[in-house]
């Protein structure tokens, strides 16, 4: 099929040769720890309390442009790990988990608010709780499942700032457990993997709160695993790293599922150090992931950039006319940089599969494109005295 006014960019710079990878970011400001609790809330990411031999209560603010950790209010209860967090309107929840003076399941909760840099007690959960998880949809918060006085629970409650009230809910409905992971995607809650004292998981489940409904979706194919980490991005859900409660039995796979189509994709390697306990969120379209436990306890901290990225970096190249774009009537590649004589060309798909070769002779720099659509492909240039060049190509229509 003719695809007239195709537009390619070959892009012969390291700066996006290797988008959906891990970035190493600035080390988090406060001491190594594990079990911290983590949101973000606009531009900015906020990881605070956790354990490492000591409990904390301290709270940074990361400052995703600047690339760096200031010091905030200290929160105001207890100090502790392995509470929940959620967002709503502009402030942060924080409640439930193992405190300083060894109630092992807490239920009293506070908000942070970033305008004034100050916290205030609301009400606190009914049922107290450790390692449990927790997401908001729209002006609501919810938090669910985790580790009771009584044992391993499934029970699911909503909190409503505006009542400042806590209201039970449909019961999770998989089995009880705790150390699971739960993200936010539109107007739905995501809750899986974790696990029953030696039990692993890998069931994932939707909930509506328009009608207050359980869904199963597909199961995550990675190992059951608990306390792994978990973020969204726009229609995606991710879950990182994580154990299998056996010595040495950290993870650092990375996982990711798509809501159109319901399904998990394997992708790259998350870069740190496998671990279990970490803190995750996303920020304007990219994920972080750092802290936790394995060896040791870690602050290193770690952006993740998807093809979204890549996209949305191209497209501002576009608009600032910082390179060339060339527009076609034909169905042809046309390379915007100088090639090196006989160069050997190859275009692959996002599972390695050669889709173009090509010879070029001196001279040439166009490149018959036929069976391409849009989308984001990888590209190969060998050629004499210049090496290997490689990187991304996006077809923008």
């Amino acid at each position: 099929m003719k695809k007239n006014f195709l537009s390619i960019i070959f892009i012969f710079s390291t700066i996006i040769a290797d988008a959906q990878t891990w970035t190493p970011k600035q080390n988090f400001g406060g001491a190594a720890r594990r079990s911290a609790m983590a949101f973000s809330i606009g531009n900015k990411g906020y990881v605070g309390m956790g354990y490492s031999g000591a409990f904390y209560k301290d709270l940074w603010e990361y400052d995703q442009s600047a690339n760096t950790w200031t010091q905030k209010a200290d929160f105001i209860g207890t100090a502790r790990f392995a509470g929940v967090a959620f967002v709503v309107s502009g402030k942060g929840y924080v409640g439930t988990g193992y405190d300083l003076n060894n109630v092992f399941n807490t239920k009293d909760f506070y908000a942070y608010d970033p305008a004034t840099n100050s916290w205030v007690q609301v009400a606190s959960m009914p049922v107290a709780r450790r390692y449990a998880c927790a997401f908001a949809i729209h002006d609501k918060g919810y938090v669910g499942t985790g580790v009771g006085d009584l044992g391993y629970l499934k029970d699911f409650w909503e909190y409503n700032p505006t009542t400042n009230a806590w209201t039970q809910k449909t019961d999770f409905p998989g089995a009880a457990r705790y150390e699971d992971v739960a993200f936010t995607i539109g107007s739905y809650g995501y809750i899986g993997v974790g696990s029953y004292a030696n039990i692993l998981y890998s069931d994932f489940y939707q909930y509506n709160p328009d009608d207050d409904t359980w869904s199963q979706i597909a199961d995550c194919p990675a190992t059951g695993k608990d306390a792994a980490s978990g973020f969204a991005i726009k229609n995606k859900g991710y879950v990182v790293s994580g154990s299998n409660q056996q010595p040495n039995g950290w993870y650092n796979d990375f996982w990711e599922w798509d809501q159109q189509s319901n399904t998990w994709t394997e992708l790259v390697n998350f870069s740190g150090a496998p671990r279990a306990f970490g803190s995750g969120i996303s920020i304007g379209g990219k994920g972080y992931v750092g802290l936790g436990e394995a060896v040791s306890y870690y602050k290193d901290w770690w952006e993740f950039c998807p093809d979204s990225c890549l996209t949305t970096f191209i497209e501002n190249l576009f608009n600032e006319n910082v390179i060339r774009v060339s527009t076609l009537n034909a169905d042809e590649i046309l390379f915007n940089s100088s090639l090196p004589q006989n160069a050997i060309v190859k275009v692959f798909d996002v599972k390695g599969n050669v889709l173009l070769t090509a010879i070029l002779k001196p001279g040439e720099n166009k490149l018959a494109a036929r069976t391409l659509v849009s989308g984001i492909y990888f590209y190969e240039v060998k050629g004499s005295g210049v090496g290997v060049w490689r990187g991304k190509v996006v077809i923008l229509h």
